[in-house]
Parts: structure tokens; sequence; C-alpha cells
């Protein structure tokens, strides 16, 4: 017998004012925790077992994430933010529930871009979240128009690539959502080969890491 259940408890304890009250190191940011906990609960038969005494309860994480967010209004529609989040493990992708970033892109912005395009000049996107939100923009004939808001687009291998050509990007985590988008860029077999690379040569890793430029397989 198998049986998913959210466990709120754990998530309404990190988001109790007492657990925000820890969280506020830098004045004049927002701060806020979010995340879900999915676990699969499943009876299961000891070995030799002949009675329903001699099962035990195998728990299961599948897709559970946590993360804390802080903003800052800047300037005009500017807003500095920064973000930690952990959790992702899921056996099948279509399981996991991808973090959303907030962007913006206004008409000239959409304009310049498709321009470039139709003069055969590539987008070249200056990390992850400009790819998603970029991703997340165009239609289904590589236009972007104006846009604004918020995106949870999950990238995996078998993603079709609308609109960009190039990635700038640092060296992220094995086993990371941000490998899985890099390998549907440029191509798992590539994406293994640069690590193996990167690894043999002492590159940094994640965040404040070197940083690479990736081309997109078509």
């Amino acid at each position: 017998m198998k049986m998913k259940i959210a466990v709120a408890a754990v998530a309404a304890a990190f988001a109790s004012p007492a657990a925000l009250a820890q969280l506020k190191p830098v004045p004049g940011f927002e701060w806020s925790v979010y995340g879900r906990v999915f676990l699969t609960a499943e009876a299961v038969k000891a070995d030799g077992g002949t009675t329903p005494m001699s099962s035990r309860t195998r728990i299961s994480d599948n897709s559970s994430l946590l993360g804390v967010r802080a903003e800052k209004a800047l300037t005009g529609s500017l807003k500095g933010w920064g973000q930690l989040e952990t959790g992702f493990k899921a056996d099948d992708t279509t399981e996991h529930h991808m973090h959303h970033e907030i962007g913006h892109i206004d008409g000239a912005t959409a304009a310049a871009l498709n321009a470039a395009k139709g003069r055969g000049n590539k987008v070249i996107s200056v990390g992850t979240t400009s790819l998603r939100l970029l991703e997340s923009a165009v239609d289904e004939n590589g236009r972007l128009a104006a846009w604004s808001g918020s995106t949870d687009i999950f990238i995996t291998p078998g993603y079709r690539f609308k609109i960009v050509d190039r990635l700038m990007t640092n060296f992220h985590l094995p086993r990371s959502t941000l490998f899985m988008l890099v390998s549907a860029f440029s191509g798992l077999d590539t994406m293994r080969s640069a690590y193996d690379h990167a690894i043999q040569s002492g590159y940094r890793f994640y965040s404040y890491g070197d940083a690479s430029l990736l081309t997109r397989k078509d």
C-alpha cells in the first residue's frame, strides 16, 4: 500500500514568526519562507513476514522544497533579492515543483531582440534567470513582446529553445535543476565533457565560481 501525504507542520514551523525573526540579519529586506513537503508512506512487508505486524513503513521524499527569499526595492522598478532553497529529490522530474523567478521585458527591449534575430544575430543570455525569463516570454514562433511577471518554467533535456542562442553561466552542482537546464541547452555529453575538464583543471563551481559560454545544441 502506498499513500502520498503532505506534511504541513514542517512548512508551518519554518513560516512561524519566531523562525522569520531569526532570518533578518539585513535591515530593509522583506523576508519570506516558501515551500512544500511531499512524502510517500509505503507499507513494506519485512523479509519472511507472515502477518501485518511484520511489515514496516518506508518514507520516501518526493520533490520536497523549502526556501528563504529576501527582497528589497531599490530605484524605480529595480529590485534586489536573494534566494536560498533546498530539496530537489524526485525520481520523476515531472514531479518536481520548480521555484519562481520574476522579471520584466519592456517593449523596446523586445523589439531590439526581435530585430537582432531577424538580422541573423545571436541572442546571448547572461545567466540562467535571464534565459528562463526570455524562454517564458517568447511565443511559439520565436517572437518577443513586452512581458512582466514570474515564471516557474522547468527546462530539462528535450526542451525546444525558441530564442536564446548562447548562455553565459557558472558551473552548477551535479544533480541540480540548473545542470538539467545546461544539459538541455548544450547536450548532456557536451556538459559531461566540459565538467570533466573543469574538475581536472581546478575550476570553481557554483554561484561565485568560474563562468562558461555555452552554445545551443540544435
